[in-house]
């Protein structure tokens, strides 16, 4: 999907009446269920409704406390955890569904000691979005020292709106910034790459996948000796585009245009005949960030370390050997060549 195509896809739906802004605590990084409804307090007499617009703002703090501890509610179990720093800005666009509704047991919630207070308003279409609190501020023509209170839930009066999406469509075009809460990007591209391959097994049947590309990002750090945060992302995620439901816009709107792109260089396009399929895939290694080659490297040393039988040897060998050719004599890539290079001679031995 196209940057284009996401953006229109967050224009107002037709017959839409209001856009909104609410405010989310700091989210778990495992936390989805924000896509699906908004919350609002149960005093609230005016509230988005069906096929309204809402704005998902992340809060950066929950009542000034940077990591609150909070209990997670479901179906009557409560969980003490603590919330990781948030955001500050727009993370997300829904699209109101039904109206509000008391918070039942099948629903996941945040309780930070308040939670009778608050009902759900069901929603659908959840399209990420990454707007910066400074940005979401100018746009509705706010101060940035103002109080953020407002936004706890806010129509967005229609003068505004222009300016709103303006700001959102540009965010999209450039790209948006990967939601780390502060961590190493491998911290959260190693949650996501687990969650896409459960289920998946390497070919002997009882490894799960996940072990593969975690392997080939510790191939790229520890054995090639590359510290590169966009590199070792890359390569836990390397494999989600071609083999499970992730497409370049879930990566782009979780890790930034940068790691999705080198993702997408080593993604193959499996419509294609395998002899084109193979030459396309090799010219877009070629033209691709430097990152994107590295990544095949350790793919190809995993692959190669990994063998099980001779018929499979042999085909990892050869794909081995292709990487190589393609690494060309980027000095970034050296100590890689080398490694490869040097396990290649000694399974061929």
């Amino acid at each position: 999907m196209s940057p284009l195509v996401a953006v229109a896809m967050m224009r107002l739906p037709r017959g839409a009446m209001n856009y909104w802004i609410t405010t989310h605590w700091p989210l778990p990084e495992s936390d989805t269920d924000f896509s699906r409804h908004v919350y609002v307090k149960q005093r609230h007499v005016t509230v988005p409704q069906g096929g309204d617009v809402v704005f998902v703002r992340e809060a950066r703090s929950v009542k000034g406390a940077v990591s609150p501890t909070v209990y997670r509610c479901h179906k009557g179990v409560r969980t003490a955890m603590t919330l990781p720093p948030g955001f500050g800005g727009i993370i997300g666009k829904l699209t109101v569904e039904g109206t509000h509704r008391p918070i039942n047991e099948r629903d996941v919630v945040y309780d930070y000691g308040d939670l009778p207070e608050w009902s759900i308003i069901e929603c659908r279409d959840f399209t990420p979005v990454r707007l910066p609190l400074a940005d979401l501020l100018a746009a509705i023509g706010k101060a940035p020292d103002t109080g953020l209170q407002f936004l706890n839930l806010w129509r967005v009066p229609d003068e505004h709106v222009p300016a709103l999406l303006g700001a959102i469509e540009r965010a999209a075009g450039g790209g948006a910034a990967p939601r780390t809460h502060g961590l190493p990007l491998w911290h959260r591209a190693a949650a996501v790459a687990a969650r896409f391959h459960h289920g998946q097994m390497r070919k002997d049947g009882r490894t799960p996948y996940i072990a593969h590309p975690f392997r080939v990002a510790m191939i790229v750090r520890d054995v090639f000796e590359v510290d590169d945060g966009t590199a070792v992302a890359a390569a836990l995620l390397h494999d989600v585009i071609e083999d499970t439901t992730a497409d370049y816009d879930d990566l782009r709107a979780e890790f930034g245009k940068e790691v999705a792109d080198v993702v997408a260089a080593l993604t193959k396009d499996m419509r294609r005949p395998e002899d084109q399929r193979e030459l396309e895939y090799d010219a877009q290694l070629v033209s691709a960030p430097w990152q994107a080659r590295l990544v095949k490297l350790a793919d190809v040393y995993d692959n190669v370390a990994d063998c099980m039988n001779a018929d499979i040897r042999v085909k990892a060998l050869k794909k081995a050997e292709r990487a190589l050719a393609l690494a060309g004599t980027d000095a970034r890539l050296r100590r890689a060549v080398e490694k490869v290079a040097e396990l290649v001679t000694a399974q061929e031995a």
